[in-house]
């Protein structure tokens, strides 16, 4: 069960306390950054500005901590990340226990993604495709452009003067909004789809899957709208990435012979239908001849 954000006082006096000094000298970090200047945000400074959203985030959110699955999504996460253009950073990847089919990053490496993606990915390249378009908002700093444009320093400093209230609760409310995840633009959706997908060409992965993936997606959309409604309010059409995907494939003409799958994702991919069924269509009758539930 996830559990209720803090709320209470006492305790948000504690994070308050325990955060105020790295909130200080972020706020002096970014402030001149607030204007807009991107270039100005250092790596570290984005790193320290990812570790506090991602402390926010793991209370927010009911983590899965099962060491197969966390091991498996970050072999893959990193193997991909060493290929990227910002494989300086030290990546985290993370899986939240939720059914819902959405992923999403923040600043500095940190890759949060829904037991829902694992559960609906029956080729390793499907998964690998949304781990690759993550991975593509990491490249792209498109996060910490949400951040930067909406002047989070004023924020920050405000903790710092050490008022007693979480900071960070709103913080992370503002940007990840009441859906839950952060409210990217469609020209960085489309931007981080062509990243990943050049990036699965670099590990060794067909990128014919991270089509493949969007088709699947588009298709339970019509059956499980719910399990799909975050995803697709924020990501343009399914139609058009397909389309622009099919485009960037006729131009690149990957090599033959690329991956398909690995014994790692089978042992995977059995534990999670094995552990966490995926949730049946809305509607569907799950119970078997005999009137009983499966």
């Amino acid at each position: 069960m996830q559990e209720r954000p803090v709320t209470d006082p006492a305790s948000l006096r504690v994070v308050a306390t325990r955060l105020a000094p790295i909130a200080a000298l972020l706020a002096l970090a970014i402030a001149p950054v607030a204007a807009g200047d991107l270039k100005s945000l250092t790596t570290p400074q984005e790193l320290v500005l990812g570790q506090i959203f991602a402390e926010q985030v793991d209370q927010q959110y009911p983590l899965l901590h099962d060491p197969v699955l966390t091991w498996y999504v970050n072999l893959r996460g990193r193997q991909f990340a060493d290929r990227s253009p910002r494989n300086n950073l030290p990546y985290f990847f993370r899986v939240i226990d939720s059914p819902e089919i959405n992923a999403f990053a923040i600043p500095g490496g940190h890759i949060y993604l829904n037991l829902g993606v694992l559960q609906v990915a029956d080729e390793e390249g499907e998964l690998l495709g949304i781990l690759a378009h993550e991975i593509g908002h990491i490249v792209g700093r498109h996060s910490a452009k949400q951040i930067v444009k909406q002047q989070w320093a004023s924020i920050l400093m405000t903790t710092a003067r050490g008022a007693y209230y979480n900071p960070y609760a709103d913080l992370a409310a503002n940007l990840f909004g009441e859906l839950g995840f952060l409210k990217m633009t469609r020209d960085a959706e489309r931007e981080a789809d062509q990243i990943g997908f050049q990036l699965m060409i670099d590990a060794g992965y067909d990128p014919v899957y991270m089509i493949a993936m969007f088709e699947k997606l588009q298709q339970r959309y019509k059956e499980q709208p719910g399990l799909l409604e975050k995803l697709f309010l924020t990501h343009p059409p399914t139609d058009e990435r397909i389309a622009n995907l099919k485009t960037q494939l006729i131009a690149t003409r990957p090599p033959e012979g690329l991956r398909v799958t690995s014994p790692e994702f089978q042992e995977t991919r059995l534990r999670v239908r094995d552990r966490y069924p995926a949730p049946p269509p809305k509607g569907k009758d799950t119970r078997d001849k005999d009137g009983k539930g499966q």
